[in-house]
């Protein structure tokens, strides 16, 4: 396994990654109203705007 610092190309992945966690792991204790709302407050532009402001690792 390699760790390395995220670039901006990755936000897709990071993204989809994401929403991915929410519906199959946060599911289990959250409804699925809540995983909706998630998803909707996290959406790609604010991922990689998210990435210019802090340090992410992939």
């Amino acid at each position: 396994m390699q760790i390395r610092k995220a670039k901006p190309k990755d936000y897709k992945k990071i993204a989809n990654l994401r929403k991915k966690t929410f519906e199959k792991i946060n599911s289990k204790d959250y409804s699925k109203r809540q995983i909706e709302i998630l998803n909707k407050k996290n959406p790609l532009k604010l991922i990689l705007e998210k990435m210019k402001k802090k340090t992410c690792f992939v």
